[in-house]
């Protein structure tokens, strides 16, 4: 999961000719930096979902982490066997934990960075 988090959306460049074609010449300077900003406002705001995924996956895993090390101490202190019924029940505790984790992680950054989902 954490693996997961660490993606970017595209940037693009500004080549320099852009704005030397004929059709931007002819054109006001407003319309000019209107059309040059519109693709760096995208940009940033998949970035901010980007940013807002990447949180979410890392405080995710960063939990199943701590429930993984808390299962095995538990294991381990209570001396249980593994067996196919305690390792079912321990994997469909640790997905419903991570569900429950997701929808809290994504609620809480989504109010965090203004972004409403």
């Amino acid at each position: 999961m954490a693996a997961f988090a660490y993606r970017s959306a595209p940037f693009q460049s500004l080549r320099s000719t852009m704005c030397l074609d004929e059709e931007h010449i002819s054109k006001s300077k407003e319309e000019v930096l209107k059309e040059i900003c519109e693709p760096r406002i995208e940009d940033i705001h998949q970035n901010k979902d980007i940013l807002h995924q990447r949180a979410v996956w890392m405080h995710i895993s960063l939990n199943n982490l701590v429930i993984g090390i808390f299962l095995v101490a538990i294991f381990i202190i209570l001396n249980i066997s593994p067996s196919f019924y305690v390792t079912i029940i321990t994997l469909l505790l640790s997905v419903v934990i991570t569900l429950v984790s997701y929808w809290f992680e994504t609620k809480h950054f989504s109010k965090k960075m203004g972004i409403e989902k």
